[in-house]
C-alpha cells in the first residue's frame, strides 16, 4: 500500500518513547538510502503520534475501542459514526481512517468465531 506514492509503514505505539523524531528520521534516511528515493510514508496510531513530527499521518489501531469486549455484530454505518468523531488530521499530517471488513476470531473462539 501506498500513501503520496510512498509505502506506508504504520507504527502501533507511537506513544513510546522509543520512537521519536529523531528515530522517524533515521527511518527515512534508510529507505532513501535503500532506493526508495521520496522515502516513506510513516502513519503512527492514536493521539500521540501528532505530537511527533516525524509521522506524516496518523491512524487509529482500530475502527472503534472495544473490540475484544465480545462478538457483536454492528452495521458499518453504526462503525462510521461511531468512529468519525476521531477522524482528525493536520496539513503536515493528514488522518487515514481504518477501514474495517471484518476480523476473523476462529483461532480464538473456535469454528464459528463466537466463543463455540
Amino acid at each position: 500500500m501506498t500513501v503520496d506514492g510512498k509505502p506506508l509503514l504504520v507504527i502501533f505505539g507511537s506513544g513510546d518513547d522509543a520512537i521519536d523524531n529523531e528515530c522517524l528520521a533515521g527511518m527515512q534516511e534508510v529507505a532513501k538510502a535503500e532506493g526508495l528515493k521520496n522515502g516513506l510514508s510513516i502513519a503512527g496510531c492514536g493521539e500521540p503520534a501528532r505530537n511527533k513530527s516525524g509521522f506524516t499521518h496518523s491512524t487509529h489501531y482500530n475502527v472503534t475501542s472495544g473490540y475484544a469486549d465480545g462478538s457483536e455484530e454492528h452495521s458499518f454505518q453504526e462503525l462510521i459514526d461511531r468512529a468519525k468523531p476521531r477522524w482528525k488530521g493536520t496539513k503536515e499530517q493528514p488522518y487515514i481512517p481504518t477501514i474495517n471488513a471484518g476480523w476473523d476470531k476462529r483461532p480464538w473462539e473456535g469454528p464459528d468465531g463466537l466463543n463455540n
